[in-house]
């Protein structure tokens, strides 16, 4: 029997990652963009439906689940990716065990790469949202209240009563993406009725137009028929910062869309009319955007007036510094533009935040030497995050075919904990896998630096009491002379010879040291109060 009108509930879960975003820095919100605009969708055609947040609220799997049944849902969607997809599993297994009813679907870049799969391995799961999400997760749910089948449905992969695995063709993009209701912000309430003053995550367009090999975002483009990148109206954009600003006390925005600026004359002139419409409402955000380093180099006359607007932070998928690896990852711009983007940047006053890769299958000691120093040059070796990165392999990207061919690849289909590969030289990969451990370790010091160098960024290092200035710059050339010589020292022992024994007594050390400046850098933020 059909369930109809509010008693056919729905929960999103937005589950909690063990893996911190390194770009986000210490305050940032974890709500679920993607979650919050399925939501204000099928509010909007009159479903109930509950948002249980596991991420901001650091809910347990157990307590995710104890709150997911006493809502009496008809269905359950998880967004998960490769750092939540076990705990996605977990939490559909109990909730199937105790209502075997309850239709549970996936969406997002993992599970549409991977649908078929994960529909066929885990009996938990009934169905996948395949791409944008919108428009088909509202079919999906319109035909589960009625009881209807959802052949058919367009953007559905499916498990069919007989256990086959049924393939519903994909569903066109919306290309008018102010006809899309603003995102439901319940985790923004939640922490405004705690007193807290969130950052928001917006998206003011969708898309891509780059090739990078290794991302996802080409290739999930490429499954529906429409435009690459798409852009929301500045007014339509301009409409949610107001609300966001006046109603939830947002302070700060990440633009979260992979490329902000977008391309040609109208990406350009698009966010000149954002940037006009901030400072003349008078909004009084800080914002950070994500971007590509041949996008911003295009609209380098527009950063005088985006700093007037509250820009305080660009991060820029730069990767890497040798023309070998930027090749491989098809990346458009080349080094000197990297080292001009820096430039221009520091001369703004605007926070450089990168996207780099140290490591990859490919990858040799000339590369890494090279990435060493140029994150010096660009005085960036402070963080320890980018002398350790590496390349990760997921479902659907560019870079896998060469890699499959070329027998790169050690584990196929791993839809739990992403694909592992092999490295053409063994000691490198042995550098890459010891690093790993030390860079969980530093995460905190290098948001912690992060976030003073955004602060900062606020009232103009110039403008610091002069002692203070001195003691921040003396400390981020210590972290960057620690950081630059332990990772040089273990590159000379990768060519002559890996020694495990040897990095641990290297690795001791460097910590050491860097346990001495980590204390003088919380001395430092206690003498300036950053808030």
């Amino acid at each position: 029997m059909s369930k109809e009108g509010k008693d056919f509930r729905i929960v999103f879960v937005n589950l909690k990652t063990r893996i911190p975003c390194q770009f986000a820095g210490s305050s940032f919100t974890l709500e679920h963009i993607g979650i919050g605009y399925l939501t204000s969708v099928l509010r909007k055609h009159g479903y109930d439906l509950l948002i249980i947040d596991a991420a901001t609220r650091y809910l347990s799997n157990q307590e995710a689940v104890r709150e997911v049944l006493g809502f009496s849902p008809s269905m359950v969607g998880f967004s998960p990716t490769v750092a939540t997809m076990e705990d996605a599993i977990h939490i559909s297994n109990r909730l199937k065990e105790a209502d075997s009813k309850i239709h549970i679907c996936l969406g997002g870049h993992h599970a549409t790469f991977l649908a078929e799969r994960l529909l066929i391995k885990e009996s938990s799961f009934d169905s996948v949202v395949r791409g944008e999400g919108e428009l088909t997760i509202l079919g999906l749910a319109d035909r589960l209240r009625l009881g209807l089948s959802l052949q058919g449905t367009l953007g559905v992969y499916f498990k069919g009563k007989n256990g086959t695995i049924c393939k519903n063709p994909p569903r066109k993009k919306i290309m008018d993406l102010d006809s899309i209701p603003f995102p439901a912000r319940d985790a923004l309430k939640s922490q405004l009725q705690k007193g807290e003053s969130p950052t928001a995550r917006v998206m003011s367009s969708r898309g891509c137009v780059a090739e990078c090999s290794f991302c996802s975002i080409p290739p999930f483009e490429r499954l529906q028929e429409g435009h690459l990148w798409r852009a929301r109206s500045a007014e339509n954009v301009l409409e949610e910062l107001t609300y966001l600003q006046g109603e939830l006390d947002v302070k700060t925005v990440l633009f979260a869309e992979d490329n902000f600026i977008g391309p040609g004359e109208a990406g350009r002139k698009r966010i000149k009319q954002i940037a006009d419409g901030m400072i003349s409402r008078g909004l009084g955000l800080k914002f950070r955007i994500l971007c590509t380093a041949e996008s911003l180099i295009g609209c380098e006359s527009l950063l005088p007036l985006l700093k007037e607007a509250g820009l305080e932070r660009i991060i820029v998928g730069i990767e890497s510094a040798s023309p070998e690896t930027l090749k491989f990852f098809n990346k458009k711009a080349v080094l000197e533009q990297h080292y001009r983007i820096a430039r221009i940047l520091a001369e703004h006053n605007i926070v450089l935040h990168i996207g780099f890769i140290m490591f990859h299958p490919y990858a040799t000691l000339d590369d890494l030497r090279i990435n060493a120093e140029f994150l010096e040059k660009i005085n960036h070796a402070c963080f320890f995050q980018h002398f350790s990165n590496r390349m990760e392999l997921y479902p659907g990207v560019g870079i896998f075919k060469k890699l499959e061919e070329e027998g790169m690849i050690i584990s196929k289909n791993e839809y739990k904990r992403g694909f592992l590969y092999r490295y053409a030289e063994p000691g490198i990969e042995n550098l890459a896998r010891s690093l790993s451990p030390i860079r969980r370790r530093m995460a905190d010091l290098d948001r912690f630096l992060l976030d003073i160098d955004i602060w900062i960024s606020h009232y103009n290092l110039k403008n610091l009491d002069s002692n203070l200035a001195r003691e921040y710059t003396e400390l981020k050339k210590e972290f960057s002379s620690r950081n630059l010589d332990f990772f040089l020292k273990s590159v000379e022992l990768v060519e002559s010879g890996w020694d495990s024994e040897t990095f641990e007594e290297l690795k001791s050390e460097y910590l050491n040291d860097i346990e001495e400046l980590g204390k003088a850098l919380r001395s430092f933020n206690s003498n300036v109060q950053i808030s």
